[in-house]
């Protein structure tokens, strides 16, 4: 019915198609009368430097809820809009019509400069009916279940004075082996202080800098930390200066025409 208003769907019917042949099946959707949705989304304890920067609702059908880690197609999202952060709340409202008049259930949804995460476990039930309206306000806290925040400031120890390369933090989470997984890097962060949102674990970190001209990777030490559930961490990072050296040669290529 609308761009963001969800699939009205019709009787389903079971055919037998066999090899080579065809089948004509007629499908047919009862005419319903879209509903609407509204209502506010509150995410509490933003961190003061990780801004969340969007606000939005996952609406997923009941036949079809959100499982924590990919939505459905029959879900649809709704942003919000009027954005405002006081006192580490963020706060949104959001309105969605077009919707099909059955069970849904709304998930708050957010983005930060951490990254986004949507809490499927503050999902907020609410029926519709042929042409009504209903309402939904939906509330999280900034770290979703499972997570952890890591924070601190990297510095590059022995540079000189006009030192301006960029710095980054390379983490990768340990199994129970102790053996390291995939790691992820995050670099682009403001001045020399870091935010990052990692899954609760074992996490071997470090702090680098990008030394210039070709943004070479400079590490410093490896730090393991043990991350619980909810909890925020800091974390100082040191990255020692070295002094850039050169490389000078010949470049030959034989066999030319």
């Amino acid at each position: 019915n609308s761009a963001y208003g969800g699939a009205f769907i019709g009787p389903a019917q079971t055919v037998t198609v066999a090899p080579g042949g065809t089948v004509h099946a007629d499908c047919s959707v009862p005419y319903r009368k879209p509903a609407s949705l509204s209502g506010t989304i509150t995410v509490k304890n933003v961190p003061p430097f990780d801004a969340v920067e969007q606000l939005s609702v996952l609406l997923c059908p009941s036949y079809a809820p959100y499982n924590g880690v990919s939505p459905s197609i029959a879900c649809v999202n709704g942003y919000g809009s009027n954005l405002t952060v006081s006192n580490g709340t963020a706060t949104a409202s959001y309105s969605l019509s077009g919707l099909p008049p059955v069970t849904w259930t709304a998930y708050p949804s957010f983005c930060a400069q951490s990254g986004c995460g949507t809490n499927a476990k503050k999902g907020v039930t609410v029926t519709l009916t042929p042409g009504g309206s209903g309402t939904a306000n939906v509330s999280t806290s900034f770290l979703l279940p499972g997570q952890a925040l890591l924070t601190g400031t990297i510095s590059v120890t022995g540079a000189p004075t006009n030192f301006s390369d960029e710095v980054g933090v390379t983490a990768c989470l340990l199994n129970q082996t102790g053996v390291v997984t995939p790691c992820s890097q995050f670099y682009g962060i403001s001045g020399n202080s870091y935010a990052l949102v990692l899954a609760a674990g074992q996490w071997s970190v470090k702090g680098f800098y990008l030394a210039q001209p070709y943004d070479n990777a400079i590490d410093g030490p490896t730090q393991v930390v043990t991350l619980a559930k909810k909890q925020t961490m800091n974390l100082y990072l040191s990255v020692p200066y070295q002094v850039p050296g050169t490389a000078t040669g010949t470049i030959t290529v034989n066999g030319l025409p």
